[in-house]
């Protein structure tokens, strides 16, 4: 990742891409796979609430509450609450993974119990901690973040927890190969660093090789900027994928070859 090409976050125009979505979703009702349908029933859509949920949200109100600042080095697409250097960990939390997001990782995890989960963009962890809390005990979690001083501080909140956490830190550009010549096969990936249409779909390219009948891809924020809509629609086209499920906020990709290719735009 580089720094350069950062976008100007458009309230507008996510608002006028919500519209298209809103207008061409279904419901649940409508659609006629039976592993969709289980998908959305038990992880998508389930609305009980896990012990966990309060755990989490927990950390994250001590970092509002307990704020400090640190120096940050973007190498993404740029924040939407401005390119200071020094910010506060509230600050910082505005671009953290919100609790409808975190509980539906939660929830996929749950439902899907992935034996290899990687996050690209770890932030301040809130995700990871939700990815993390319903992993399986012999899950291995891989999360990469950019920034140093921000990967050291979500090291030291996993410390204080009872997870495994691997948090490789440095561009990820350097770090993302090199680690993936160690993982045989991935089950879960989920996308939250670069939110630019180049370096997504590289990243995403890099991981085709580790898939397998059950890997499961999550794409958030799918429609932040233009670019990140047309690597959404990219990424649907390629023949590997064969199911994409559109939730508007997320993005899921799924690889089942005896599947027919299908594309789903679902209310949630």
């Amino acid at each position: 990742m580089t720094n350069s090409g950062k976008q100007v976050f458009n309230w507008w125009q996510k608002f006028q891409n919500y519209g298209r979505f809103w207008w061409k979703s279904v419901h649940i009702h409508g659609v006629h796979s039976p592993f969709v349908f289980e998908l959305y029933n038990e992880a998508i859509a389930d609305d009980r609430y896990f012990y966990s949920f309060d755990y989490v949200e927990t950390i994250r109100q001590e970092l509002r509450e307990y704020s400090y600042e640190i120096e940050v080095q973007d190498y993404g697409s740029g924040s939407v609450y401005g390119q200071s250097k020094k910010r506060s960990t509230p600050q910082l939390l505005k671009s953290a993974s919100n609790p409808k997001q975190g509980q539906l990782l939660f929830r996929l995890v749950n439902f899907l119990q992935p034996k290899t989960i990687v996050e690209l963009g770890t932030h301040l962890g809130i995700g990871t901690l939700y990815l993390a809390e319903a992993s399986p005990k012999d899950t291995q979690i891989y999360t990469f973040e950019g920034c140093p001083n921000v990967g050291k501080l979500a090291q030291k909140i996993y410390a204080h927890t009872h997870l495994k956490i691997n948090t490789i830190i440095g561009n990820l550009d350097k770090t993302l190969v090199p680690t993936l010549t160690e993982i045989p096969s991935v089950d879960l990936v989920y996308f939250d660093a670069n939110h630019r249409l180049e370096p997504t779909l590289q990243y995403f390219e890099a991981f085709l090789p580790k898939i397998n009948e059950n890997s499961v891809f999550i794409f958030d924020d799918i429609y932040y900027s233009e670019e990140m809509k047309q690597a959404w629609e990219a990424i649907c086209k390629y023949p590997e994928v064969k199911i994409s499920i559109d939730l508007f906020d997320v993005g899921i990709v799924l690889f089942r070859e005896n599947q027919p290719k299908q594309h789903f735009c679902l209310k949630f």
